[in-house]
This record gives C-alpha cells, structure tokens and sequence, in this order.
C-alpha cells in the first residue's frame, strides 16, 4: 500500500513538473520611491479532471499512515520585508494557538496546487522554572509558653514593671525561655494572703512565648521572582516523502531553526495559580511550602544566634499566663510539616511541582501560548484535521468536591489512527486520546457540589456522541495550618463567632435526595419518633420503665420458646436412635 501511494505521488510530481507555474511581477515601494524589484508569487495552476482524481486517490491511499489532527485555531500570515537597498523578499508564516485543549496542529504543505509534505506539531506539559531570591533562614521550632507568678517586691516585680517591660527583654525569672526567640510580657494579677502573697499588692505574672527548636536543620526561606517558562514541543516534518522529527524546547520569543522552518514562541500566558506564589523553605532533606514562624538574617545567625532572630507570632493568652491559657496559631514548621499537601513534590490537577538539582520546577498544561512558524514552504499551506470516527466510553468521577485535588475521571476512545478528540460538558471542556488500542485518559475536573450531573457532546466521523458526566464526590475540608487555606500571622483567640466562621459545612444536596426518594420512609420514623418523645415526656419514668419491662418479657418468651424449640427437637433425635 505505501509503495502504491509513493508511486501515485512520484507520477503527479513528474507530470506537474511540465506544467510551468504562473509567476506575478510585483513592485515594491519604500519610503516614496519607487523599486524595480521583481517579488515572484505562485499562482496555482488549475489541475485537469485526471490530475485531479489522481491526486484524490493517492492522498486516500496514503492518508492510512498519517495520524490525525485536532480542529484548532491558526493564523496565516504573508508579510513583505524590504531593507535600504529597496531588495524586498516574502515572508509567508503560520501562528497556531496551543492551550490545555489544542495540544496539536498539523499543516498541510502544498506546492502547485499538489500536497508535497506536511509538518506537524504538538504541546507538551510545559516547564516552569522558579527564579528564587533568598529571603532569610529559619529552623523547625514548636512553640513553648513559660511563665512565673512573684509576689510584689519579690524577685523582678517591683514599681511598674509590668507596664514598662519590653518584648525582647530578659526576665531572670525565666532564663530557660530566654535563650530562644520570642517575646515576654507582664500582667498584675491577684495579690495578698488568698493568692499567697503577704503584702496586699498586685502580684506579676511573667510570661515568655518562646520558639524552641526541634531539630538542627536549617532551612532557608526563598520567594520566586519570576517562573521562567520552557516550551516543549515535539515538531515531524514530512517533505517528498522524508519525515525529520525532533523535541524542540522553546525559550519565549527566542527563534529556533528546525530545518527548513524558524519557529518562535511568541506569546505565553502562565496559569495564574495561588501556590506559584507561596514561599519555599529549603533543607538538606526536605523542601515545604510554609508561613514561617521565625525569620533569621543569615544561616550563621540560625546556627549560633537562634535568639536574636524575629519572631512572627502572636498567640492570645487570658489571665493566668500559663500555656494553658495561651491559644497560638498552627504555623510552625512542624504543623506545615504535618500536613501533605506543603510538601514538596506536590502533584494536583494539571500542575507538578517537585525540585531537581536544588532547584524548584514546575510542570503544567494550562498554559496557552502562540507558536510562530516561518518558512518559504508556507506560501501555500492550509490547516489539515482529519475527522476520525471514534468510541469514547467515560468512566464515574471520584474524588472530592470543594478541595485542591479535585475529582478524577478515566476515558478511552478507540479510533483506526491516532487522533485527539475535544469533549464539551455543560460546565466544562477537556480532550482524550484515541487511538486503535484504546488509550485511557485520565482527566481532571473541579467541582463545587457533592453530585456531579451533566452532558458532554463531541462530534468525531460526522456522528455527534452524548457522552454522560455523572459522579458523586466526597467532601474534604481543608486543615487549618495549610498554607493554602490559612497564612496568619495572629490568633484571634476561640470567641463564638471564630468557631462560627471555621465551620466547613458539606454540601447536604445529596441527603435531600434520599429524603425526596424516600419521603415516605422518612416521614414514618419521623411521627414514630415525634410520637415516643411525646408519650415520653407526658408519661416520664412510668413509660420509660413500662417500655422496658415490655423488652424483658418479650426476650424472656423468645428465650423460653427457643428453649421449647431446642428440647422437642432434641427428644424426637433421641427416639429416632
């Protein structure tokens, strides 16, 4: 069959070659001036009906080796370029749009109106770079409440000192929180022979929230700068039947030869994601994504000076002054530390960010950006897609609702070539892969409501397919010391109206459901129930007691009957031996 089709090729090749191209004379003007300059264009010459069938048959016969191609958006340019000498050429080129759906382009080539080669590209997942600046450096720590109550004029409480006591002063009273990094402070409280002082004065309670280390690991704190964008993208270039292909990674608007084409990442539009913009701690073992509670100026001052390094924590104590009394916020690094979703690799729907080299690398397919390609091939070049008939089976989602990981969905899709199929949803769009040995996609979608319900609609062969979304996903609240939840740096104490507002309440749709399928079930136990409560309540313990009595003697003839039971089966066994 190939060899049929390079065969059918070759002949239109030779036959056309007789045939001469029409060429168009142009002049060019600069500046007011006029330039003799000759700037030749093709003009197609038409095929005869045989040419024609010719042509039709063999891009037929071949079109069985070609993988198909998606339906996307594309822009053809054909611009003059002239310099000072008024020498003034072409420039014919094309600009694919590529995002999470348009992952491929193909371009057909064509030449005297006969297809001679075809050049084909296709996005992959694109890498983000992090660009970081050292911010400080820092340790894991826990925090420790120490506290000491003296009575007035003993010890350090004397004259005003609670009211003029500093953060970062040195109570001799607490020597062992001294050493760490923090803050202390001073309250008058109760005083005279009912508190166990014996001068009828204030006494002072002394307090000193304090960062006490965990570990000896140092970390350094990094924001990023800038996530510097590598386009990947694998380019095949078919021409007189010799195929080249090559993974090219593009810089943005940096040109890159391939060849017979220049090809240019002109535009790049990153995800605007909340988590590229977190703050990164680096050790020699781990790496998080972190509030941090204690910020150093240099990782010296980290290993030999850990006390004079800022404290950024501010907890709410009441009186008493003991860690008891003291509410502080779960921002330490061992609380991000707890918690799997600060940890680095992290992998959510379409995005990946893990470290490699002591860099932090992301990988993302929600990118769009715009692919220039230049070549003198292009002058006469259409779009190809080829309609693929398909067989999409979609699977239930699972997963969450509300959260970062979002729900899960598996699809396959067979077709005779490999292709890529758009699928569009009610509330969403994504594309799957075909192919003839029914590859699986793996598709990830966010949803906002426990019970997921929609239609999804693609057309692929001419048949349009009504594809079912459905799925019922789970709720999972996010914990409050994530950094992608919470990233305070005070604690405004346990009032009502902060456990109000820390309430995550679940989406109760589908319990009204069963309530609504089984109204009738429902409303039978609720009168039962409303009818115990009320005879309860109208005949206190004399029902209560009654009910139970009523218990006892049934269980005590279920019993005495199975006792009856056991005893004549066990006397006709006996009479029968």
């Amino acid at each position: 069959m190939m060899f049929l089709s390079l065969y059918l090729l070759i002949t239109i090749i030779r036959i056309a070659s007789k045939r001469p191209a029409q060429v168009v004379q142009n002049t060019c003007t600069i500046t007011g001036q006029q330039v003799n300059v000759q700037l030749h264009s093709l003009r197609p010459t038409p095929l005869s009906g045989g040419m024609l069938i010719t042509l039709c048959v063999a891009i037929l016969v071949g079109s069985g080796t070609v993988a198909a191609c998606q339906h996307g958006f594309t822009r053809h340019a054909t611009n003059i370029v002239c310099n000072q000498d008024g020498n003034c050429s072409y420039e014919f080129s094309r600009e694919p749009l590529f995002n999470r759906i348009q992952t491929e382009h193909c371009v057909e080539i064509r030449h005297r109106n006969k297809t001679v080669g075809l050049l084909k590209m296709k996005l992959a997942p694109t890498n983000l770079v992090c660009s970081t600046v050292s911010k400080f450096f820092t340790k894991s720590t826990e925090i420790r409440v120490f506290s000491r109550v003296r009575c007035p004029q003993a010890g350090s409480c004397f004259d005003n000192v609670c009211d003029e006591i500093r953060p970062n002063e040195i109570i001799p009273e607490l020597t062992r929180g001294s050493k760490y990094p923090g803050y202390s402070g001073c309250q008058y409280t109760c005083g005279g022979l009912s508190c166990g002082c014996f001068l009828p004065a204030p006494s002072c309670t002394f307090h000193r929230v304090a960062h006490v280390p965990i570990s000896d690991a140092v970390y350094e704190v990094v924001e990023r700068s800038e996530w510097v964008p590598s386009i990947h993208v694998e380019v095949e270039s078919t021409l007189y039947q010799e195929t080249q292909k090559e993974d090219v990674l593009l810089q943005p608007y940096v040109t890159y030869r391939f060849h017979n084409f220049n090809i240019t990442a002109t535009s790049v539009q990153k995800p605007a994601l909340s988590i590229l913009n977190s703050r990164f701690a680096l050790s020699e073992n781990e790496l998080l994504i972190l509030a941090v509670p204690v910020e150093c100026a240099t990782r010296n001052e980290t290993l030999e000076n850990f006390r004079n390094c800022i404290n950024k924590v501010v907890c709410d104590c009441n009186t008493g002054w003991t860690k008891h009394h003291c509410h502080c916020p779960y921002n330490s690094l061992r609380a991000v530390a707890n918690d799997s979703l600060n940890h680095l690799p992290l992998v959510i729907p379409h995005l990946e960010i893990h470290t490699s080299n002591g860099g932090i690398i992301a990988f993302t397919e929600d990118v769009e950006t715009v692919i220039t390609v230049q070549s003198q091939l292009l002058v006469s070049s259409t779009e190809l897609v080829y309609d693929e008939k398909c067989d999409i089976k979609l699977t239930n989602l699972s997963g969450c609702y509300d959260c970062l990981h979002g729900a899960t969905m598996g699809a396959t899709c067979t077709s005779v070539n490999s292709a890529k199929i758009t699928i569009l949803c009610d509330h969403n769009v994504f594309a799957v892969e075909c192919g003839p040995t029914s590859p699986k996609t793996n598709v990830h979608l966010r949803f906002d409501s426990s019970v997921a319900q929609q239609k999804c609609y693609t057309v692929c062969g001419n048949e349009k397919w009504t594809l079912p979304l459905n799925g019922t996903l789970f709720n999972h609240p996010m914990k409050h010391n994530s950094v992608f939840k919470f990233n305070e740096d005070k604690y405004t104490g346990t009032s009502l109206l902060n456990l109000v507002s820390e309430i995550h309440m679940p989406d109760l749709n589908p319990l009204f459901k069963v309530v609504r399928l089984h109204w009738k079930a429902f409303t039978a136990a609720g009168i039962a129930a409303l009818a115990a409560a009320g005879l309860t309540y109208l005949f206190d313990p004399v029902l209560l007691i009654g009910l139970v009595g009523l218990v006892c003697s049934a269980l005590a003839c279920i019993i005495t009957t199975g006792a009856k039971l056991l005893g004549s089966v066990v006397q006709i066994i006996r009479q029968s031996l």
